[in-house]
C-alpha cells in the first residue's frame, strides 16, 4: 500500500470481530509495537503479529511505500471542451488536445 508523504508513521487501531489477547507491528529489524516509523519515499516491510485468546499466532504481512514529496502523480486529467490524445494514463506525461468548433453563420 501507498501512503501521503505527510503520515510519517503507521499505528495499529485493530477492531477484531474474535477475542484478541496480543498484536505487534513489527517492521524489518524492529522490536515490535504499536508505531511503525515510516521512511520517506521508502518501502516499510511490517509483520503483524496477531495472539489469539487460546494462544493460537497468526502472522499478515504488509509492504508500506510513504510516498516522497517529490511523488506527484495525476489520478485523472478531463477537458471541459475537446478530447484527449491518448487517453489519460499516470505513467503518459505528454498530451494533445483537439476541440473543434462550428458556427452557425
Amino acid at each position: 500500500m501507498s501512503i501521503w508523504n505527510k503520515n510519517n508513521r503507521i499505528s495499529s487501531a485493530p477492531d477484531f470481530d474474535y477475542d484478541v489477547k496480543s498484536l505487534f507491528l513489527c517492521p524489518k529489524g524492529g522490536d515490535g509495537g504499536k508505531d511503525v516509523p515510516l521512511k520517506e519515499g521508502a518501502v516499510t516491510d511490517i509483520k503483524i503479529e496477531v495472539t489469539s485468546e487460546d494462544g493460537t499466532i497468526q502472522h499478515y504481512f504488509i509492504h508500506v511505500k510513504r510516498l516522497s514529496a517529490k511523488d506527484a502523480f495525476l489520478s485523472d486529467l478531463q477537458l471541459s471542451v475537446g478530447s484527449l490524445t491518448p487517453e489519460f494514463n499516470p505513467d503518459v506525461l505528454s498530451y494533445s488536445c483537439m476541440s473543434i468548433s462550428y458556427y452557425k453563420c
